[in-house]
């Protein structure tokens, strides 16, 4: 179950670096203060694996319980980003 969060991770942190990276491709200085829509669910969805690699790689049962309540929280976000709802 290790590879879930490490999954989680390396997509977490190439949509970090397509972040950076976007506003350099436009000629537009600093980073942009509102990542596209689409962006923000890759990130949310990266973190629910994160999540759920960790949940089930921990053993005690509170652990468990929160990784998994974050994931869930996490699916909300990447399904509101994604319908495009205001939060």
């Amino acid at each position: 179950m290790s590879a879930l969060w490490i999954l989680g991770l390396a997509l977490g942190l190439a949509a970090a670096s397509f972040a950076y990276w976007l506003p350099s491709s436009r000629k537009s200085t600093g980073l942009e203060s509102h990542a596209p829509r689409n962006l923000r669910a890759f990130l949310a969805g990266a973190g629910v694996l994160f999540s759920i690699g960790w949940g089930l790689s921990t053993g005690e049962t509170w652990e468990r319980l929160v990784w998994c309540l974050l994931a869930v929280l996490l699916a909300i976000q990447m399904w509101w980003d994604w319908r495009g709802c205001k939060a």
